[in-house]
């Protein structure tokens, strides 16, 4: 008997929540430009190019969920901060 292959849930949170930055396949070549390309144009935003994101190693999985997290986490950290100390009001 086989054993029931179980979707790879790390590479659908990847593929549903991860959200790099804006150009992050230029910043980091070997791994976001791997697996998905920046747009722009009315709106801006991230695709992925899901044949690959299936095929990607876990470890490469977790870097880009690290990085991207961390990227904005500090950037909403330092958005929401400016707005406390009313740099942005009008």
């Amino acid at each position: 008997m086989q054993p029931i292959q179980q979707p790879n849930k790390l590479y659908e949170f990847v593929k549903e929540w991860c959200t790099p930055m804006l150009g992050a396949e230029n910043y980091f070549p070997d791994l976001f430009g791997k697996y998905g390309y920046t747009f722009t144009g009315i709106c801006d935003g991230w695709w992925w190019l899901e044949d690959r994101l299936k095929d990607a190693p876990e470890k490469d999985l977790w870097q880009m969920l690290a990085i991207a997290s961390t990227y904005w986490m500090l950037n909403y950290e330092k958005w929401y901060d400016d707005l406390r100390k009313d740099k942005y009001v009008r």
